[in-house]
């Protein structure tokens, strides 16, 4: 739908699955052959660019870079799980991309030694992205005092690597910097799924598909399709006129 509402730009990071239906390869080569450009990072936006860069969507951050090198493979590595809207779906698991990264630089710093972090990785690996917290994963490393668990947990959660908040916010970035159009020399090819989803949109929304075919008679408006944000500002992070109208919506549940 931002395509159809005219947006020349936009930046996907985080969507839904389950439950809900996460965003389609199709859709992100839609807006791409209509000449909107689509940056993904963080999360969903991360994998659908490692696997749509090809196509010209633009990845952005560690995480996109990751996916892209194969030092990620598994989409379960950017999902957690959450609460419901009713308490802002607030977070109840740890994705392994901020479990993993935290447990290293907690290594480093020696607030964990090599066995510990070692035993913490394995744990932490083999739990369900739904079971994944620090303090799970501490209980599964049976080697480790359980006054030492403790001390190992506080600091943990103090000192939280949150790399998809980092790249999210690269995303906001790259789409406050950039609109169309964007032109790709390849043209999409609509199968009886894609024609079935126009059908429904002319039926429910009034679009037409025909109603681009033009690309000059896109507006200039600027929607991000940046799902799943969180409200905190880190200081490097762009200030809300820096990112002219762009949309961040958080008013949907996300698993990854």
């Amino acid at each position: 739908m931002a395509v159809v509402d005219g947006a020349t730009a936009i930046g996907l990071v985080d969507g839904c699955f389950g439950a809900s239906q996460s965003v389609w390869h199709k859709e992100i080569l839609f807006a791409l052959e209509r000449g909107v450009p689509v940056g993904g990072g963080a999360s969903m936006g991360a994998l659908r660019a490692a696997e749509c860069d090809a196509f010209g969507m633009q990845g952005v951050g560690g995480i996109y870079d990751d996916y892209k090198s194969g030092r990620l493979s598994d989409d379960e590595e950017v999902c957690l799980s959450h609460g419901p809207a009713e308490i802002d779906w607030l977070p109840l698991s740890v994705p392994w991309v901020n479990f993993s990264a935290t447990i290293v630089e907690a290594a480093v710093r020696g607030d964990v030694t090599p066995d510990e972090r070692d035993l913490l990785m394995i744990a932490g690996h083999r739990l369900h992205y739904t079971e994944r917290t620090f303090r799970r994963a501490l209980q599964m490393a049976e080697a480790i005092s359980e006054r030492r668990r403790c001390d190992v947990l506080e600091r943990l959660q103090a000192t939280v690597r949150d790399r998809k908040r980092e790249d999210a916010w690269r995303v906001a970035r790259w789409l406050s910097s950039t609109s169309g159009p964007l032109h790709v020399p390849w043209t999409l090819s609509r199968t009886s799924h894609w024609q079935s989803l126009e059908q429904d949109l002319e039926r429910i929304h009034g679009f037409r598909a025909g109603r681009f075919a033009d690309r000059g008679q896109q507006n200039m408006a600027v929607k991000a399709c940046v799902r799943g944000g969180t409200a905190r500002r880190s200081p490097a992070s762009p200030r809300p006129e820096e990112v002219s109208r762009t949309w961040v919506t958080t008013d949907t549940p996300r698993t990854g």
